[in-house]
């Protein structure tokens, strides 16, 4: 079975305890990986998280399409399996679209800083792609270096032009993994850099 395919099917599997508790999908997503009998490859757990995280968190924007598609038959009536396997293909189509249509779709030079935080690998190769051609002076990417080379690897020739301008991990490292802790550490990676800082303490950078 191909990586792909059983991240996949994790992510069903996730996204179908999800709708019938209703817990925080990270809890769900720890605990599924706590309670897996045979561990997995990186590459397989990182893209399952992206597929469930990121179809949770669209998940009011999915069942809108999905209901308006959905002729005669309201979702709450369909099979808990076959409504999840729907918004996730959902979520896959549009990030996939959205990737795409990226350069289309905003003046990338009109802004300072971009960051990519899509959780989703192909996403991110397309939003790289295509923030490689604009003249933006900070490009922030999420998650570890290791992803990060991946990435760069993944995009051949383009790497070379994004690789100066590549913040990633993107952020400070001003301690705290809480989500209100890496967007401030963000935040203040972006105004310094926008400002031409380093973010260093006024400690050490005030004068007498």
């Amino acid at each position: 079975m191909g990586l792909r395919r059983k991240s996949r099917e994790y992510a069903l599997q996730m996204l179908f305890q999800w709708d019938i508790t209703h817990d925080a999908i990270d809890s769900i997503i720890e605990t599924f990986w706590e309670t897996l009998e045979v561990p997995e490859p990186a590459e397989v757990v990182e893209f399952a998280n992206a597929l469930a995280t990121g179809a949770i968190e669209q998940v009011e924007t999915i069942d809108v399409i999905l209901q308006r598609h959905a002729d005669n038959w309201r979702l709450d009536r369909m099979a808990v399996v076959d409504r999840n396997l729907l918004r996730l293909a959902t979520y896959e189509f549009l990030t996939e679209r959205e990737g795409a249509d990226l350069p289309a779709a905003v003046n990338l030079d009109d802004f300072a800083a971009a960051v990519v935080m899509s959780h989703h690998l192909d996403s991110d190769l397309h939003y790289l792609h295509a923030l490689a051609q604009s003249r933006l002076p900070y490009v922030g990417l999420l998650g570890p270096a290791a992803r990060r080379e991946k990435l760069l690897g993944d995009l051949g020739p383009d790497a070379e032009k994004l690789r100066t301008r590549l913040r990633a991990p993107v952020g400070l490292d001003i301690g705290g993994r809480a989500p209100e802790s890496i967007a401030l550490s963000i935040i203040g990676e972006v105004h310094a850099a926008i400002s031409g800082r380093h973010g260093r303490p006024f400690s050490e950078t005030a004068q007498g």
